[in-house]
């Protein structure tokens, strides 16, 4: 239980907040933020946020408020891989492994008659294997675009019964 007399010591006034879906404009203002902000340490060759893009944020009725805006702009740069600097698509959560395996994304469905690990298993695979291609074969530049230590990502390849180096796309 929550103390009374602290809650009235907090309960100097209140700020009524409309969720994001009632602010269409500010979906742009905060996404554009974003991406200045995040695009440095998460894909520094992003400058910019495209306009496929912008309606595709626009679109969505963003049941997470701020935070999931946030969220999005943050897999996008991931996922934006060797990209251009517009960032001119984005990444739901629900479609992300379709953006990076080029595979549809796991649903409760798959999990369930695989189960949960196994799922969990190839989702992962997917990931670094990407990752990898990504980054040419480079385990450093593909641990950091993951954003783990690179023997994290050799722990996880060797477990996942992955060959220490894949051979760079011809």
């Amino acid at each position: 239980h929550f103390r009374e007399d602290l809650y009235y010591r907090l309960d100097v006034g209140s700020l009524c907040i409309p969720p994001l879906r009632e602010r269409p404009g500010d979906v742009e203002l905060l996404a554009r933020a974003f991406v200045r902000r995040d695009a440095r340490s998460l894909n520094p060759r992003v400058t910019a946020l495209g306009e496929r893009a912008l309606a595709q944020l626009l679109a969505c009725d963003w049941p997470g408020n701020v935070r999931q805006l946030e969220n999005v702009i943050r897999r996008s740069l991931l996922l934006h891989g060797e990209g251009g600097a517009l960032l001119d698509e984005v990444a739901f959560a629900d479609d992300g492994a379709e953006a990076v395996g080029g595979e549809a994304a796991l649903s409760m469905n798959s999990a369930a008659v695989g189960g949960l690990r196994e799922a969990l298993a190839q989702q992962e695979r997917n990931l670094i294997e990407d990752a990898l291609r990504q980054a040419r074969g480079n385990l450093s530049r593909a641990a950091a675009r993951l954003r783990i230590p690179r023997t994290t990502l050799l722990g996880r390849m060797r477990r996942l019964g992955l060959p220490a180096s894949l051979d760079p796309p011809a």
